[in-house]
């Protein structure tokens, strides 16, 4: 630069001597027209001032091209060596050894390392241009510059550049293939985590095998279960699209393929044996409809048989003039129980179906069967004794009618005995006769005197015998509603009562969800249900029922067991919300510890080539400081929170509670180390350019005063 200088200097000294040489020219034209004596001398020296003067101007021009071309090998290997910088420093940073352990951090990779492509695509002009000018001054050398040693060693160093650069294209693409062959397997792998979640829970569900007690739950059961199934099916195609995406990850031959593989078939058999178990599990539910359905029938056919028994047991006949209408309606009546034979021979006919697809259940089916069977038959047989009874009751009823006749006809008789004695002895033996016969009619009127005196009683006897029975009716079905309601109430105790808190925030999430629909249709059907068997209850007592103090006693108890039913429902949702409190805590302190580590990830290790990249890092260094206020509010809100758990807790809980607060403390304080230290490493970088800056501008002014020292030129 400064030979640049000095030739401009003197490229402008030349331009003030050609106006010297013009002037000299027209002066010794002038003066030989005044001395033409002297016009041969004057004339050589004016010649020989021109070709001194064509020799400083060509020898000026050969300077210049000389300087140009010593400038432009200067700016070319400079450029040398700043491509070759960057050409080491990119190899450097493809050759990174780092692999992405999340997916976002493999897309983050993957996003630099197209960068780095672009990077590469806007330094081919550069290189091209390096490659034809080096190429151009090692060609056009002569042979003696070619056999110096500074020519072969730039060409060498041309040589090491194209191999570098065609290195490094093959670097990235080995890099490009392992990063998304990375990115595959992240997002593989975050894939096959979500399925695995989805087979825990199908996996928590089917563990929770709940056995229907009656009909009404065996349906509940199934529709649930069919919905579950419905579910099972909708979440198969996420599960096969995880499966199909490692398979084609294994067919195109992925580094981790072995890794791969084992998972697929991990969550292949896993949602193959979580579906065998469902369908088995829902075959088991139809059976068990099926048996239930049969023991309602038996129950509603049971109930049907004891209805008609207290109605063929009733004996009330009241008079003589309802007997017969009675008889009508009890021929009815059996009409009836002769139709609804086919409905036991219905559920015979379907208990023996069951038998023979499940033998095992014979010991219960086939004396239930027998038990109806037995209980139908006592009904004929007292529906048949009662229908005699009845024919024999309408046959007294038309004896009492002929009696009261005969009385019409004794009242006859006796005005005819004060009257008529016989005039002979015909008449005598007729009158003696007729007497014979009145005393046969007397004893019998007085016979049924007497039946009569007997009927009234046994009829008293029929309708306390009745009254009897009918408080025993209301008292056992009184019991049977108390004993319902009891095993319902066992069977929701055994929900209530149960003791797991969930594994992790998302499956106390889910039973604490369950829990809280299960205590609603709790609450629900328990009141209505509790209140129906109170009020029937009180109903007996106030009606004076004999058994008033057993009733009572089976309210209480009854009343007792819904009350503690409730008060275990409401420990388990405070055991379940305070699990969800402690699960959430573990959690959020997850989540923000895995923010914190991705903090710490994307903090950039740049520090920069010159002031100005270290300046524009530095800004960009305040923003990342500046958005870290959300993560030190969620880090101070898990403080708060890890203060309040210890209160409540003691032991192993206090102390993983304590661990886990330390965990996101100390993150979040290496965190802030991290930012300091990395603002003060761009302070710091910032001055050394600053000092880089002047030491450079010092050297270049100690260069120059060198060099105008060293030459023999004034400088």
């Amino acid at each position: 630069m400064t030979l640049q200088r000095r030739l401009m200097g003197l490229e402008r000294d030349l331009a003030a001597i050609q106006a010297k040489i013009d002037s000299l020219e027209s002066d010794s034209a002038r003066i030989s027209e005044l001395f033409p004596e002297e016009k041969d001398r004057i004339q050589t020296g004016l010649d020989s001032i021109r070709g001194s003067w064509g020799e400083l101007t060509q020898l000026l021009k050969e300077k210049d091209a000389k300087l140009e071309e010593a400038g432009d090998l200067h700016r070319f290997l400079r450029d040398l060596d700043h491509f070759g910088a960057w050409l080491t420093k990119t190899q450097k940073e493809i050759a990174s050894e780092d692999t992405p352990s999340s997916l976002h951090e493999a897309e983050k990779l993957l996003q630099q390392h197209a960068a780095i492509q672009d990077e590469i695509e806007n330094y081919a002009d550069d290189y091209d241009r390096t490659m034809a000018y080096g190429e151009k001054i090692t060609q056009e050398a002569s042979p003696e510059q070619q056999q110096d040693a500074q020519w072969m060693f730039l060409r060498e160093r041309l040589r090491a550049l194209r191999h570098g650069w065609e290195e490094l294209q093959q670097m990235w693409d080995n890099r490009q293939a392992l990063l998304t062959q990375s990115l595959n397997l992240e997002m593989f792998l975050t894939n096959a985590k979500q399925a695995e979640v989805l087979l825990s829970q199908q996996e928590h569900v089917l563990a929770k095998e709940e056995l229907p007690s009656n009909l009404e739950k065996a349906e509940s059961l199934i529709k649930m279960h069919e919905a579950f199934l419905t579910t099972m099916e909708a979440n198969d195609e996420k599960i096969n699209t995880v499966i199909q995406f490692a398979h084609r990850l294994c067919d195109e031959g992925h580094f981790a393929s072995d890794k791969i593989g084992k998972k697929a078939d991990s969550i292949a058999e896993r949602r193959n044996a979580n579906r065998e178990k469902a369908l088995g599990l829902m075959e088991r539910l139809r059976d068990l409809l099926q048996q239930h359905q049969f023991l309602q029938d038996c129950e509603e056919l049971d109930e049907w048989i004891v209805e008609k028994t207290i109605v063929a047991q009733d004996e009330s006949y009241r008079s003589a003039k309802t007997i017969h209408s009675k008889w009508t309606r009890h021929q009815a009546f059996e009409a009836e129980i002769a139709s609804n034979k086919d409905r036991l021979l219905r559920v015979q006919e379907a208990g023996e179906q069951l038998v023979r697809d499940k033998p095992e259940l014979a010991e219960r089916i086939l004396p239930r069967i027998a038990e109806v069977a037995q209980r139908f038959e006592e009904l004929e047989d007292t529906t048949k004794e009662k229908g005699e009874r009845l024919f024999d009751a309408n046959r007294q009823a038309l004896y009492e009618q002929t009696c009261d006749d005969i009385d019409g006809w004794m009242t006859d008789l006796e005005k005819q005995i004060e009257t008529d004695t016989g005039s002979d002895l015909v008449s005598v033996n007729i009158l003696m006769q007729k007497q014979q016969v009145r005393d046969f009619v007397c004893q019998a009127c007085l016979r049924q005197v007497q039946i009569d005196k007997l009927y009234a009683g046994l009829k008293d006897l029929a309708n306390e015998r009745l009254a009897r029975l009918m408080e025993a009716l209301q008292l056992y079905t009184l019991h049977r509603d108390v004993d319902d309601l009891e095993q319902w109430i066992a069977e929701r105790e055994v929900v209530a009562g149960s003791h797991e808190l969930g594994q992790d925030y998302e499956h106390v999430s889910m039973l604490r969800d369950r829990f809280a629909s299960f205590a609603e249709e709790t609450e629900d059907t328990g009141k209505e249900r509790i209140n129906g068997v109170n009020k029937i209850a009180d109903e007996l007592i106030g009606a004076g029922h004999s058994d008033a103090a057993v009733i009572a006693e089976w309210k209480d108890s009854l009343n007792e067991a819904w009350a503690d039913l409730r008060e275990l429902i409401e420990t388990r949702k405070q055991y379940l919300a305070a699990s969800w409190e402690l699960h959430k805590f573990f959690h959020d302190c997850k989540d923000t510890l895995g923010r914190i580590i991705e903090k710490q990830n994307s903090m950039s290790d740049e520090l920069g080539r010159d002031a100005g990249s270290v300046s524009a890092l530095h800004r960009k260094h305040l923003n990342y400081t500046q958005d870290l206020s959300t993560l030190q509010a969620q880090v101070q809100q898990l403080q708060e929170d890890s203060a309040n758990l210890r209160a409540g807790y003691a032991g192993e809980k206090a102390m993983e509670i304590t661990n886990r607060e330390a965990e996101v403390v100390n993150g979040w304080r290496s965190l802030q180390t991290m930012c300091e230290a990395r603002k003060l490493k761009l302070l710091d970088t910032g001055d050394l350019f600053k000092f880089f800056n002047l030491v450079r501008a010092l050297m270049l002014w100690m260069d120059d005063m060198i060099r105008q020292m060293n030459t023999s030129e004034k400088p």
